[in-house]
C-alpha cells in the first residue's frame, strides 16, 4: 500500500512541478502588459488550485476504497481462518478423548 501511495504523491509532484513551470514560461514569452499577465497569473492559480482539490479527492476516494478492499477481504480470510481452527480443534478433541465410555474402559491399564 506504501507503494500505491508513493506513485501518488510522485504523480503529484511531478503535476505540479509541470504546472508551475509552464506557468512560468507561458508568462515569460507571453507579450501582454503587466495587469492582464497578473489576471492571468490568478486565473491560472485558481485553476491549478481547482485541479488539485479534483485530484486529491479522486485520489482519497481511491484510498478509501482500497482500504475498504482490504478490510473485507481481512474480514474474509479470518472468518476462513477461524473456521479452519474450529474443526482441526475438534479433530483433536476426537482423537485425545474417548468418545464411548467403552473405549474409556478399553484404553485404561489392567491390573
Amino acid at each position: 500500500m506504501a507503494n500505491g501511495r508513493d506513485d501518488f504523491f510522485s504523480f503529484f509532484g511531478g503535476f505540479l512541478f509541470g504546472a508551475v513551470v509552464g506557468g512560468i514560461l507561458g508568462l515569460l514569452f507571453a507579450p501582454k502588459p503587466g495587469e492582464e499577465t497578473r489576471k492571468d497569473i490568478k486565473e491560472s492559480a485558481e485553476k491549478l488550485y481547482e485541479r488539485s482539490k479534483e485530484v486529491y479527492g479522486e485520489q482519497r476516494e481511491r484510498a478509501q476504497e482500497a482500504m475498504e478492499t482490504g478490510k473485507e477481504a481481512v474480514t474474509q480470510k479470518s472468518e476462513e481462518l477461524k473456521s479452519r481452527l474450529s474443526e482441526t480443534a475438534a479433530k483433536l478433541r476426537e482423537r485425545v478423548q474417548p468418545q464411548t465410555p467403552e473405549a474409556e474402559k478399553e484404553d485404561t491399564p489392567k491390573k
